[in-house]
């Protein structure tokens, strides 16, 4: 939901790549029903969507890595310590946690959504600040986390 909700909120001339990967579940499931409606109401169609499992290889490859749980941050420090550095909880700037509701009904997975939506405008502000920094020629970007994040 989050990659999807990210994607919806990014220019379409955008050169980022988003992708969904996540430590539970099975590779190649299609989205629980009740998240595809939730996304959907929000102008995303998730019915092609196929689960992915992140491996160790995979994270270390992308500049930011946003877990909704702090049990996933854990996962990356213990499988993918090199992108540690880089993953933050989508969260963070709400000191929330997100935790995707097992067998959940509609409702839950619609609050979910606004959250994850309300998340993203606090990230999508501070990458656009970085993409500004980033084409000053006399600023550049920092990655310490008060003004990279």
């Amino acid at each position: 939901m989050a990659a999807a909700l990210f994607k919806r909120r990014s220019p379409d001339d955008s050169s980022r790549i988003v992708r969904s990967a996540g430590i539970d579940g099975v590779d190649g499931r299609p989205v629980l029903a009740p998240a595809q409606a939730a996304v959907h109401k929000r102008g995303v169609d998730l019915s092609h969507h196929l689960a992915r499992i992140a491996t160790p290889h995979l994270l270390p490859a992308f500049d930011l890595v946003l877990a909704m749980e702090r049990r996933q941050q854990e996962w990356v420090a213990r499988y993918a310590p090199a992108a540690l550095d880089r993953t933050w909880l989508l969260g963070h700037w709400r000191d929330v946690e997100i935790q995707r509701p097992v067998n959940g009904h509609h409702p839950d997975y619609d609050r979910i959504a606004d959250t994850i939506d309300q998340c993203l405008v606090d990230w999508v502000r501070r990458i656009e600040v970085l993409d500004d920094r980033a084409g000053s020629p006399d600023v550049s970007p920092r990655t310490d986390s008060t003004s990279a994040y």
